[in-house]
C-alpha cells in the first residue's frame, strides 16, 4: 500500500479510513458523513473542500457512496447477486 497521505483511488481510501484511522465503515457512519460531505453548507465540508480541494470532496463522496451497503443492495436488486458482487468490487 502506498504512502500517500491523500488517497488517489477507492482502495487507498478505504484503506485510509479502515486500517490507518481504525475507522469502522458502518452503515450508520457512512450516511452520517455522507450527509456532511454533500451539504455544501455544512461547516466541515467547507473545511474539508478548503484542504484538499473541491476534485477531492467529490471523490471521497463517490468513494462514500461506493462503500455503502444501499448501494450494493441497489446494485444487487438491477442485476443480480453475481453481477452486484463483481461490480463491487471494482
Amino acid at each position: 500500500m502506498s504512502n500517500d497521505i491523500i488517497p488517489r483511488s477507492y482502495e487507498q481510501w478505504r484503506h485510509c479510513i479502515e486500517v490507518r484511522c481504525k475507522i469502522r465503515l458502518t452503515p450508520a457512519y457512512i450516511h452520517e458523513r455522507l450527509a456532511e460531505l454533500q451539504d455544501g453548507k455544512h461547516a466541515k465540508t467547507k473545511e474539508f473542500a478548503k484542504l484538499y480541494g473541491a476534485d477531492h470532496l467529490q471523490h471521497t463522496i463517490t468513494w462514500f457512496r461506493r462503500a455503502s451497503p444501499m448501494r450494493r443492495l441497489w446494485l444487487r436488486s438491477v442485476t443480480g447477486p453475481a453481477c452486484a458482487a463483481e461490480k463491487s468490487s471494482r
